[in-house]
């Protein structure tokens, strides 16, 4: 048997916004959701050292950084096409090292990150 998908199949221009439900640990109730503004599938997020910054990346081929205002919400600061491919991982490095960020992807590679005045190079 060929297994089938469902028509119609959801694309990034039809799909619903997609967001981030964000839940404490000790009772998994949800305690902050905010939209990612990312056109796919979300496949990882990481937190930096201090809890104040997340990095989120998707199919969509993008990282996506958000810091955390004076209001405990989530604001987009940085935002860049990092792979030819879907992205799997990223990861925050220690703040010994900078503002560094690690992402992997489909398309094989490896990514290191780092922002300088604002950018990501």
């Amino acid at each position: 048997l060929i297994p089938t998908l469902p028509s119609p199949v959801p694309t990034p221009s039809t799909s619903p916004t997609l967001f981030i439900l964000l839940l404490t640990p000790d009772t998994q109730r949800a305690f902050q959701k905010f939209a990612t503004q990312h056109d796919d599938f979300i496949h990882d997020l990481s937190y930096d050292f201090y809890g104040k910054r997340l990095a989120t990346c998707s199919s969509d081929q993008k990282i996506k950084v958000w810091d955390l205002n004076d209001r405990n919400e989530w604001v987009l600061s940085a935002e860049w096409k990092a792979h030819a491919g879907s992205i799997w991982k990223v990861e925050w490095a220690h703040p010994e090292f900078g503002q560094i960020l690690a992402s992997c992807s489909f398309d094989r590679t490896v990514c290191i990150w780092e922002e300088q005045e604002g950018v990501y190079i």
